[in-house]
């Protein structure tokens, strides 16, 4: 969430992450995280909008 806000507003945000969670791009995990089931797109996600991209 946090980094898809610094880019757009709170309610896009949201929208946006709850799409994905439909859609079966992430994955919410037992103890309340989410996961990328494509190993593939979580490297892609990290590299792109990681932390050390900021």
């Amino acid at each position: 969430m946090d980094a898809l806000m610094e880019n757009h507003s709170r309610e896009d945000a949201v929208e946006v992450f709850r799409r994905v969670l439909r859609q079966g791009i992430l994955d919410e995990c037992t103890n309340g995280d989410y996961a990328i089931p494509i190993p593939s797109m979580q490297t892609w996600l990290v590299s792109e909008y990681g932390p050390t991209n900021q």
